[in-house]
């Protein structure tokens, strides 16, 4: 799934998180997260613990027309 890392970045930063804590609420590793991030993409589940940490819909996180 492409996802729109820079709102990733922009919601857990205007939570006053970092990368690291995001990663470790949601139950992701850290490596991961980076990974995730970096590429754009990821698999439904990890989509959904990182949005529900942002307290977002999923759907809010993907690009446009995904």
């Amino acid at each position: 799934m492409q996802i729109n890392a820079t709102k990733i970045r922009i919601l857990y930063a205007t939570r006053l998180m970092t990368q690291a804590e995001l990663a470790d609420a949601a139950g992701i590793s850290r490596v991961t997260l980076n990974v995730i991030l970096r590429r754009g993409t990821c698999l439904p589940d990890s989509l959904v613990k990182i949005a529900k940490v942002l307290r977002v819909e999923p759907k809010e996180l993907l690009m446009e027309g995904e």
